[in-house]
């Protein structure tokens, strides 16, 4: 079995099953909204017994408390980084969660082209691919991708962060950012 759960943490059926139209142009000028005219199904890079595990409330309690620790540490300035003048909690969203669980169904382990909503016009994604022959323990998958993300503030740079989102940044630091 392969478990599908690249987009569902960090960020997270039809054009408008939640009630939104988001094949609107506003949303995404120029590019191809994940929930424009998608129906939902599995994508043909799937496997045949591919499976999207939709998380429980500890699980999202659990992954929203470890991303917030890491934006704690973090806002306190680390790796000779100078400390967040503003760095908010980070919370759920239901609508950005289905968003996410349309993007697993692609099987496609890379960013979508747009996932924006009224609420969130700019909403960032968070990719991590985990494939198994078994169900995974699902707080060290998260650990691991959390991690994962995390561990590109070794590559940022005091410049990077003067100049960001102005200039390209010396490294990938997308996540970290």
């Amino acid at each position: 079995m392969i478990v599908s759960t690249s987009a569902l943490i960090g960020n997270l059926l039809c054009s408008t099953a939640l009630g939104e139209n988001y094949c609107d142009p506003d949303l995404c000028p120029q590019l191809s909204h994940i929930a424009c005219n998608n129906n939902g199904d599995y994508g043909p890079s799937c496997g045949a017994d591919v499976e999207t595990i939709i998380f429980g409330q500890s699980l999202v309690d659990y992954i929203v408390d470890s991303i917030n620790t890491k934006r704690n540490e973090t806002a306190g300035g680390t790796h000779g980084l100078p400390k967040a003048v503003r760095m908010p909690l980070v919370t759920w969203d239901d609508e950005l969660e289905e968003l996410a669980i349309l993007h697993t169904k692609t099987c496609v382990s890379a960013h979508d082209k747009c996932r924006n909503t009224k609420r969130f016009r700019y909403s960032g994604q968070n990719v991590y691919k985990y494939t198994s022959n078994g169900v995974p323990l699902f707080e060290e998958l998260i650990d691991d991708a959390i991690n994962a993300w995390y561990d590109e503030e070794d590559i940022v740079k005091v410049s990077d962060i003067a100049s960001y989102p102005l200039r390209k940044p010396s490294g990938f630091i997308g996540h970290y950012a």
